[in-house]
């Protein structure tokens, strides 16, 4: 049951699911080489590009998810419609019921440093360790979370995660309000 207000309750909800993702039907359309929301206010290529080895997987809570070959979890979290608070506040929250968590690194994202956050965290799930990599932005009325999950080899998986990250696109008045950018 999600808290009101509590914008990080969705990383406990798909946490249990990083090693039993399934394969989902989709809300959001895929043309031209890009998944777009159905409201139409963002679109988001698929990591790694046509024909890598990342697949689509339902993840509780996630707009879209991604699974590697090697059990690695992409993850895009949309909040929109609330008001918002500063990044920093937005991705610490994402951390509320972590098990043994440990903040290692953290900071504004340099392309965007006034309306996002990146940090870097170790952490337990269903008792293995875990590695986790979040991305948190603003824009208009919207926040979106980006979330890396891997048991191990993070700096193996950076790479696709920041160029999906950065394939984000959006137009910035519309976002949350439904109307085609």
């Amino acid at each position: 049951m999600a808290v009101e207000g509590t914008h990080g309750f969705w990383i406990i909800a798909w946490l249990p699911m990083i090693f039993q993702a399934s394969a989902c039907a989709s809300d959001l359309v895929f043309e031209h080489g890009r998944y777009r929301s159905d409201r139409g206010h963002y679109s988001i290529a698929k990591p790694g590009g046509e024909g890598s080895a990342w697949r689509r997987v339902r993840v509780e809570g996630a707009e879209i998810a991604f699974q590697g070959p090697d059990g690695a979890t992409l993850s895009l979290i949309e909040h929109c419609g609330r008001p918002l608070a500063k990044p920093r506040i937005l991705a610490r929250q994402l951390l509320i019921g972590l098990e043994g968590r440990t903040l290692t690194d953290e900071g504004p994202l340099p392309s965007d440093e006034s309306r996002g956050w990146v940090q870097w965290l170790e952490a337990t799930a269903e008792g293995k360790a875990i590695r986790l990599k979040t991305v948190t932005r603003v824009i208009g009325t919207c926040s979106y979370d980006w979330i890396l999950v891997v048991q191990d080899g993070l700096e193996r998986h950076e790479p696709v995660f920041d160029a999906w990250c950065e394939s984000f696109r959006t137009s910035a008045p519309e976002a949350g309000r439904g109307e085609s950018g």
